[in-house]
């Protein structure tokens, strides 16, 4: 099986002796044929388990859907579960409308339901339910407020899982030397469904012309201290990114890194330098996306 290394500007030899864990993070080994697992065949060692189902069985599910209607509107759809927090919210991509709602949902034996090959979080106005055995090719999300309800089928296996970091596995949480999360993304899943505004009737999904990018992370040990994550779209479809930017509270470390796919087989870790520019806000954006196209 062959295995390429890729070097990153200031990037550390994997032959070098180096100590600092922020220098490690930066050399990546990247395998063609395990970055290009579809969910449904991806692995990650982590804490005993070789399984992504079994990673799936907890953790925080967020869901951002770019949806076009067969009408031809637009949507952003958000979609969260995590811990006793149930969040959705829609935004027209036209208007800018906006429309938020959340419920203290904490899961327990009545609403939660999970199996080797179940899962189903279910409550009255929001839900994440496995519709395949290995919980992770199908999704079923449902939320429901006062102004709007969504239901989307979000279709895993037709996008590439992308695993942050490189292997999926971050070193993130309060405590540098000890904490870790399992983090992976399917960045462009095909999406249908159905979305309602208010009392007018049902918008369909076009399914042609809509995705899904679903994020999952297990937090094992606590909340990282001062974090911002970001996903990224350019207007190259081929080109999906995961952007962490976090310090340590125990040193003055700084960890600023990106996950990146270019097409469907060139998974990359990139450092970068993190700036901030309130004036500038939007075009800050476009800027960034446009230095991960060129490599920099």
């Amino acid at each position: 099986m062959a295995v390429n290394h890729f070097a990153l500007p200031g990037q550390v030899s994997p032959h070098s002796k180096a100590d600092s864990v922020s220098q490690r993070l930066l050399y990546c080994t990247y395998t063609p044929s395990q970055a290009a697992y579809r969910a449904r065949d991806i692995r990650v060692n982590h804490r005993g388990s070789d399984d992504q189902s079994e990673d799936q069985n907890s953790g925080s599910y967020w869901s951002s859907a770019f949806i076009t209607t067969t009408t031809g509107k637009q949507f952003l759809l958000i979609h969260h579960q995590y811990a006793v927090f149930c969040k959705s919210s829609v935004l027209d991509l036209d208007s800018l409308k906006y429309w938020k709602h959340w419920d203290h949902c904490g899961p327990n034996n009545d609403t939660k339901t999970l199996t080797s090959d179940s899962l189903s979080v279910r409550f009255p106005d929001f839900s994440v339910v496995a519709t395949t055995p290995d919980k992770i090719s199908g999704l079923e999300l449902f939320a429901k407020s006062p102004d709007y309800s969504f239901t989307l089928d979000v279709e895993c296996r037709t996008s590439k899982v992308l695993l942050n970091g490189g292997n999926g596995v971050i070193a993130w949480g309060p405590d540098r030397a000890n904490s870790n999360t399992t983090h992976w993304f399917i960045p462009a899943a095909r999406t249908s469904g159905s979305l309602t505004l208010g009392t007018s009737k049902p918008l369909a999904v076009d399914p042609s012309r809509s995705f899904t990018y679903y994020d999952h992370q297990n937090i094992y040990d606590g909340a990282q201290y001062n974090f911002t994550w970001f996903e990224a779209h350019s207007p190259d479809s081929r080109i999906r990114v995961s952007i962490w930017a976090y310090d340590w509270s125990d040193s003055s470390e700084e960890w600023r890194y990106a996950t990146v796919r270019v097409g469907e087989e060139t998974m990359m870790v990139l450092p970068y330098t993190w700036q901030v520019d309130w004036n500038d806000t939007w075009c800050r954006v476009h800027r960034i996306a446009r230095s991960l196209k060129d490599g920099h």
